[in-house]
């Protein structure tokens, strides 16, 4: 059998049941792992099914998977496997670097807004535009990868926000055929009915140019308003950014 103690990779040798059978100490620093359990135990949970499939047949494959380190939160690996008669020689690749770099985009997106937020608001004998601006600013479309796109929404979510961003926001995710928009909701305040019927009618409009919604940063009282509302919101939600991020690039 294979000795992988010294491989400089994170390295794991399974069986055809998934079962680790060695692994280098680069993959048992990497990962709480021991021999005898199952390699799709480090996979998070909504993953395991795409892992499975993954690690299934023969052959060489790579793909990217999210998975659970000994330390840190939940991660994204380039997975590449290669099967010797039973046996799987598989490799985990840590691509946290990737996940930063959306993450501080996505940072460096919401600081222009707030700064624009503060020079309009301070342009006092132009606050009417500034506020309507501001609205405007709300939504902006951020390309995450070529199917992927994040809108951050800011302020009240009601019926004049959605109102202001409902073209460019269409006109964007039409230009650029992505398949999949979050919604952050993390810089959102109060939520209108109003507002909520027509995001309602903005996501039913997503899906009609093929791109599946999903919502993220929701908070107790929007969820309880979103409830109350009576609109048509049949969309699902991620707790976290990160992890919206995470469950698409690891699909």
């Amino acid at each position: 059998m294979l000795n992988s103690k010294y491989l400089p990779v994170p390295f794991f040798l399974i069986n055809k049941r998934f079962q680790i059978l060695e692994y280098s100490d680069e993959a048992g620093s990497l990962f709480a792992c021991s021999k005898d359990t199952s390699i799709l135990d480090l996979a998070d949970e909504d993953s395991r099914g795409k892992a499975e499939k993954f690690l299934s047949g023969d052959g060489k494959k790579v793909t990217e998977l999210a998975m659970h380190p000994a330390k840190g939160p939940l991660s994204t690996f380039k997975l590449t496997i290669r099967w010797d008669g039973n046996e799987g020689h598989l490799i985990c690749e840590p691509q946290d670097t990737h996940m930063e770099k959306l993450l501080n985009k996505v940072s460096q997106q919401q600081k222009r807004l707030a700064e624009t937020d503060l020079e309009l608001f301070f342009q006092k004998e132009a606050l009417e535009k500034s506020l309507d601006k501001i609205t405007e600013l709300s939504g902006p479309a951020i390309s995450l990868t070529s199917k992927l796109v994040l809108i951050p929404l800011f302020g009240n979510l009601d019926e004049n926000l959605i109102i202001k961003n409902r073209k460019r926001l269409l006109d964007s995710l039409f230009a650029k055929h992505f398949e999949h928009a979050i919604l952050d909701f993390h810089g959102i305040g109060s939520l209108t009915s109003d507002g909520l019927v027509e995001l309602g009618k903005l996501t039913a409009e997503f899906r009609l140019l093929g791109v599946e919604p999903v919502f993220t940063g929701l908070t107790p009282s929007h969820v309880k308003a979103m409830n109350q509302s009576g609109a048509d919101l049949d969309v699902p939600s991620v707790s976290t950014l990160p992890k919206a991020i995470q469950a698409f690039l690891s699909k």
